[in-house]
C-alpha cells in the first residue's frame, strides 16, 4: 500500500477511540497524529534508513549507449551461479539506466523462466511518467541465460527496471540443488513485524499514557496486516523468523482502485466517529457509511474495471 493509504488508516484507528476523539475537539491533535505516523513508520524505516545500510555483493549496471538485455541475463544468471556453487547469499544491486535528461531504458526481468532460464527483453525508452517516448533511437531485443539449478522467487517473477532506482536481490541457497530469489529483501523485515508493533505501543505507553501507547502501536501493527493483502508479505514475527512471510496476492501495493478504496473506507470510519461523538444530534450509523457509500461503490467499481482491463494486461505493482 501506499504512504497515504497508511497514513489514513492510523488516523482513521485513532478515530475509534472516544478519548482521543474528545481530545482532539478540545484542540490536542495528538493521538491522530500518532496514529498517522506510527502507521507511515514501517516504510519510513525501510526506505529512509534500512536499504542504506543493506550489504551488496555484486551491482549490474546497463550500458546506456548499449541496452544488451543479454548482458543483464549473462549477469544474473552468473550470481545465480556463485550462489549455488558456494552455498552462501548473493547480494545484487541492479540499476537502471539513464537515458537522457528524464528519460530512461526499459527492461523487463523474469526470474525464473518456466524453461529454467533468465529472460531479459529490452522494451525501449520510457519519461519518468513511465510512457514509450515516440521516437526509439534502440530497437526491442530480448536474451536468455540457463539457469544452474531449480530457482524461485518469493514475490512475482517479472520485473520492470526503468525509472529513477533499480530493484535488489537476494539470491538464497535453500537447498543443495534450490535458490530462492527474495525481492528487496531489506523491505518488510524487522520493520514489519508483530513483535515491534507491540514493543512500540509497550515503549510509548511508558511514557505518554496507555492510550497513546494503544493507538501508536496499532498504527504499526495495521501497516503491517494491510500489506499482507499483498504479493511479498511481510517478516510477521522478527527476530523470531528470518524471511517474510508469504502475502495473501489479493492485490498489487501499487494499484490506484485498491489504494483509493483503503483511503475512501478510512475517511469514512473517520467522518463516522467524528460524527458520532460530535456534540448535538447522533451521528449516521457507521455500518450504514461503511456498506452504502462504501464497499457498495467499491465493488461496482472493480467490477467496471474488471470488465474494461484486457484478460492478458497487468496493473500496478
Amino acid at each position: 500500500m501506499k504512504g497515504i493509504t497508511h497514513f489514513t488508516a492510523g488516523v482513521a484507528l485513532a478515530s475509534c477511540f472516544p478519548h482521543a476523539v474528545e481530545a482532539g475537539m478540545a484542540g490536542n491533535p495528538l493521538y491522530f497524529l500518532l496514529g498517522g505516523i506510527f502507521g507511515l513508520l514501517p516504510d519510513t524505516l525501510d526506505f529512509k534508513i534500512l536499504r542504506f545500510l543493506h550489504r551488496i555483493d555484486m551491482e549490474i549496471v546497463p550500458d546506456p549507449s548499449r541496452p544488451d538485455p543479454a548482458l543483464l541475463a549473462d549477469a544474473l544468471a552468473d550470481a545465480i551461479r556463485r550462489a549455488h556453487a558456494t552455498g552462501r547469499p548473493i547480494h545484487v544491486k541492479l540499476h537502471t539506466s539513464s537515458a537522457g535528461a528524464g528519460l530512461w531504458h526499459r527492461f523487463r526481468i523474469t526470474l525464473p523462466e518456466p524453461a529454467g532460464k533468465v529472460a531479459v527483453s529490452y522494451e525501449g525508452i520510457v519519461n519518468t511518467s513511465q510512457e514509450p517516448v515516440a521516437q526509439q533511437p534502440f530497437p526491442t531485443a530480448a536474451a536468455e541465460a540457463s539457469l544452474p539449478c531449480r530457482v524461485t522467487t518469493d514475490y512475482m517473477a517479472t520485473s520492470t527496471v526503468d525509472i529513477l532506482e533499480g530493484p535488489s536481490y537476494r539470491l538464497e541457497p535453500v537447498a543443495r540443488h534450490h535458490v530462492v530469489v527474495r525481492f528487496i529483501p531489506w523491505h518488510r523485515q524487522g520493520s514489519h513485524s508483530v513483535p515491534l508493533a507491540i514493543g512500540i505501543g509497550l515503549a510509548l505507553g511508558a511514557v505518554s499514557g496507555w492510550l497513546a501507547g494503544v493507538i501508536a502501536g496499532g498504527a504499526a501493527l495495521l501497516h503491517t496486516l494491510l500489506d499482507q493483502f499483498g504479493h511479498m508479505g511481510s517478516n510477521l514475527f522478527f527476530p523470531f523468523t528470518r524471511t517474510r512471510s508469504p502475502g495473501l496476492q489479493w492485490i498489487r501495493s501499487g494499484n490506484a482502485l485498491a489504494n483509493f478504496s483503503m483511503v475512501w473506507l478510512a475517511c469514512l470510519i473517520l467522518y463516522g466517529n467524528l460524527a458520532r461523538l460530535a456534540p448535538g444530534e447522533p451521528g449516521p450509523n457507521l455500518a450504514f457509511l461503511l456498506i452504502v457509500p462504501g464497499f457498495l461503490p467499491l465493488a461496482a467499481a472493480a467490477w467496471i474495471r474488471k470488465r474494461l482491463t484486457p484478460a492478458d494486461s497487468v496493473v500496478g505493482r
